[in-house]
């Protein structure tokens, strides 16, 4: 999926904030939640999160979902 349909699809799916981040890499986060749900779409390298107890590692093109409240 490229950044245009992305984003238009957010758009479909309700989303009213939209961000663009750019980020470099870094040691591993303290797990966290967030108080909205966040999509995000990988451009360029990997980005690695763990969900549900496991480490998942997504590359460019991969759309990935973290649910309102979700630990990662």
């Amino acid at each position: 999926m490229d950044a245009q349909g992305f984003e238009r699809q957010l758009q479909l799916d309700g989303y009213s904030e939209i961000e663009t981040k750019k980020q470099h890499a870094k040691p591993e986060n303290d797990a966290h939640s967030h108080d909205c749900s966040v999509r995000g779409l990988v451009l360029e390298g990997a980005f690695m999160v763990r969900l549900d107890g496991r480490q998942v590692t997504f590359g460019p093109g991969d759309v990935f979902d973290v649910a309102k409240g979700g630990a990662h």
